[in-house]
């Protein structure tokens, strides 16, 4: 049986997953591609431009993924990724509540595939997941993503000792596609205070998100994550440009 500690951390991992899902559905309703790349994160492609990155394969998903070799120092393989908590949104900014409800929502992926890795039981964790969306879907996709997480101020997970309260703002970060969005989360579940960064990135039709969370004393560096996002996004680029 878990402590009550670890069932709020555990909250606070959930929560943070279902905020990735709700982005996922936000994104992949369309994304539209660019000739002219923005240089920031944030900045929306130009309206009805092209992108010159081709459409993944359902075959390719397995190779573009990242593995153990792709990560720093320490990593392992999160042998339970999945977990059952609750994470429902409980109170906060209505925009918290439509961005986090939206993980139940039907979306336009054709295919995806997922890798998480930790340092242990309070993390870092870090998730990513590489997804193809149907060709055309893609005219208002990150749009909708930083109109969702740009009214999403603050809300709570969970009720009870399992709560999980978080803060959510734009984060600076380069745009590594035609299109990225990067958020951080931080807040405090249990009494540990926790940091989450969360980074989409869109090639043409396809999807790179990544995010990394720590709780208590472990923290992933933004500067880490950045360099796990361009390792992420290069196994991309090199199959499709």
């Amino acid at each position: 049986m878990k402590s009550k500690t670890h069932r709020g951390l555990g909250t606070t991992v959930s929560a943070m997953k279902r905020i990735v899902a709700a982005v996922s559905v936000l994104l992949v309703i369309g994304a539209c591609g660019g000739n002219k790349t923005p240089d920031r994160a944030g900045s929306a492609a130009p309206k009805g431009a092209t992108s010159s990155y081709s459409t993944l394969s359902k075959g390719d998903l397995k190779s573009v993924v990242l593995s153990i070799d792709d990560m720093p120092t320490g990593f392992a393989v999160d042998p339970d990724p999945s977990d059952d908590d609750d994470d429902d949104f409980t109170s906060g900014d209505p925009g918290c509540k439509a961005l986090v409800e939206a993980s139940d929502a039907k979306n336009e992926t054709v295919a995806h595939k997922d890798a998480s890795f930790t340092q242990g039981d309070f993390g870092p964790f870090v998730s990513e997941s590489v997804s193809i969306q149907k060709k055309g879907m893609a005219s208002k996709g990150f749009r909708d993503a930083r109109k969702g997480l740009s009214s999403c101020k603050s809300y709570v997970a969970g009720k009870g000792d399992d709560a999980a309260k978080f803060k959510v703002g734009a984060m600076s970060f380069p745009n590594l596609g035609d299109e990225t969005v990067a958020y951080q989360l931080n807040g405090e579940a249990s009494g540990y205070p926790f940091t989450g960064h969360l980074v989409a990135v869109r090639l043409g039709d396809n999807i790179v998100l990544v995010t990394g969370v720590g709780i208590g004393g472990s923290t992933l560096e933004p500067a880490s994550l950045e360099k796990i996002a361009r390792a992420a996004v290069k196994k991309v680029k090199e199959k499709t440009s």
